[in-house]
This record gives structure tokens, sequence and C-alpha cells, in this order.
């Protein structure tokens, strides 16, 4: 415990009680693993390649890889990956390379019985796919099944009992704080969870019209497994980033209301606000850091944004990505 005087007013500073990744870790896998389970693994099972690579070594290079989708046929070009023979192979048939599409032109007059026959094959076979990947995706009620799929009750349990501990530790000097019962931490909880499911709900309503248009579009420009898969990876990277805000800032927000509970009702009502070091990657905002040192008011929060931002006023924590920390201060 340390005196500082500002003002002429002597103050004794508390422990610090962190919040650490460790905190919202699992809830971030929990996340994840629910998007992938049920939106993410259906639909790249459904674009699997549709031909093994025993049934392509029968065919003939362009022919295997119109059948694996390696290489699509789309209004008069021929585009995808190519080997060596399979250029050799387009060529002969007429083919003219185009450098700025990065495809070959080719009237699909001029392509053998053989090669047509194929193309018009996995372009059904693909449309099937992906008129099953757009009725899944829908559906209406998904976005609530994945939500309410997440189970976040148990952690938030956790981190409640865990701070509920800490906190106290660090008000034994100046009072003895009464703990959370089992009940009253089963009640914060559920509350807690429900209230992540909404904002996950909401998400996954974005991230699913999101990619309807990613299907849409790669039907549209004649696009095949890769492209597709590549999509529905990218969609995932951001559903990975989103899982850690959200995981984030629940925890976050929970821990830091529940300490300003906490702390006033041990008769702690001010803090100093903290910083974090931050880095040109993850610098702190200038908002944030002018009140870097201030003592502030649990019960009235100093305002957190920058000119010409909406209002918001929050405690450390509380803030949308927010790392300060609030180190409570008493007066004496």
């Amino acid at each position: 415990m340390t005196v500082i005087v500002r003002k002429g007013v002597r103050y004794k500073t508390l422990p610090v009680v962190p919040i650490t990744q460790a905190y919202w870790d699992e809830l971030m896998d929990r996340i994840k693993a629910e998007f992938r389970k049920k939106l993410y693994s259906p639909m790249l099972k459904q674009i699997k390649e549709p031909v093994s690579s025993v049934e392509n070594a029968l065919d003939d290079a362009l022919i295997a890889a119109i059948k694996s989708g390696r290489v699509v046929y789309h209004r008069g070009r021929i585009s995808g990956k190519f080997s060596a023979q399979i250029s050799r192979e387009i060529k002969r048939m007429g083919g003219t390379w185009e450098k700025k599409s990065s495809s070959f032109r080719l009237p699909k007059s001029d392509l053998p019985a053989a090669v047509k026959r194929n193309v018009d094959a996995a372009n059904k076979k693909f449309e099937k796919q992906t008129a099953s990947i757009l009725k899944e995706l829908n559906r209406k009620k998904l976005p609530e099944e994945i939500a309410k799929s997440i189970k976040a009750k148990d952690i938030f349990d956790f981190q409640l009992a865990k701070v509920d501990n800490d906190t106290g530790k660090s008000l034994k000097n100046i009072t003895v704080s009464a703990k959370l019962t089992y009940s009253e931490r089963a009640k914060l909880s559920r509350e807690w969870q429900n209230n992540l499911r909404l904002w996950v709900k909401d998400f996954a309503k974005e991230e699913i019209k999101s990619l309807r248009e990613t299907v849409k579009q790669n039907v549209f420009e004649g696009g095949r497994y890769e492209g597709l898969i590549e999509g529905i990876q990218s969609s995932y990277g951001v559903t990975s980033r989103k899982a850690r805000f959200l995981a984030r800032q629940e925890s976050n927000l929970l821990l830091a209301k529940f300490k300003e509970t906490k702390y006033a009702s041990a008769g702690v009502y001010e803090y100093i606000w903290d910083c974090v070091a931050g880095s040109p990657a993850h610098p702190v905002r200038p908002s944030h850091l002018k009140l870097k040192g201030t003592i502030q008011r649990f019960d009235k929060p100093p305002i957190t944004t920058g000119p010409g931002q909406a209002v918001r006023r929050c405690n450390p924590g509380e803030d949308y990505g927010c790392r300060c920390s609030a180190r409570p201060v008493v007066r004496f």
C-alpha cells in the first residue's frame, strides 16, 4: 500500500486486481469452436473435391482438373491452376492465353465433346453443392442455434470467484468484505452468458449474410472449390477476431462492473486511472492516455471518447477493447 498526495489530499493506494488474457482465452476458443461446428465445417464438408485422385488418374490432365474443380470453364474462358500439360492441351484446342485475366479464351463450340460433358457435369455438381449451402445459410434459426450452443456460465462463474477472492485480498487492510455466495455468482454468470449470446446472435446474422454473398459471387463469377474455400477461410478469420473481441470485452466488462460494486460496498469510491504501455501496433487511445494518473470516481465515469465521437463515459476496462486498469484509492 502506497501513500500519495494530490491537491493537498492524502490517499492510500490499494493493489490492482489485474484481468489477464487467461480470463478470456477459453471463452474465445468456445465461441470459435461453435462457429466451426455449426457453420463452417458443414459448408466445407459440402464442397469437398468430388473426384478422388485414383479416378482422376484415369482421365487426361484437363478433364481430371475440371472434375476436381482446379480448372473452370466459364463464359468462354478457362481459368484455374494450369500445369504445363494442361496448358498444352488447351492450346491444341485453339485456346489463346490472356495475361490480363490469367486465363485461356476458347469458345465452347471448340471444346471436344468429352471436355464439354465434364464441364457441364462439374457445373451441375457445383451448383447443387452451393444450393445446399445457401439453403442452410438461409435458415432463420441458424444464428440463434449458434448463439445458444455457446456455454459460458462456468467460465464467468470461475472469473467471478477469482476476482471476488483477489479483490477481497486487496481490501483486507481496510475492511472485511463479504464474498459472493454460490447462488449469487450463478445468477450473475447466467445473466452474462445470456448477454454474450445476444452479441453472438447479432454477429452470426452479419457473418451469415456475408457468407451468402461470398457463395453467390463465387457462383456468378464461375468460381470453383478453391475460390469458395478461400472465401470461407477469410470469413472464418473475421469470426476468429470477433470471437476474441467478444470474449475479451464481455469478460472485462463483467469483472470491471463487479469490482466497482465490491469496492463501493467497502466504501472505496475512487481510483487512479492506469494505462498499459501500448505499442506502435496497439497504441493507447489518446482520450485514455489523457486520463492516465488522474483520480476518478467509479460512480462518475469520465468521458473516454475523442473529439467528434459520440460521448461515452466508462471506467477502465469498460470501453471497447480497453486495456486500462483502475488502481483503487482511499482518502484519509
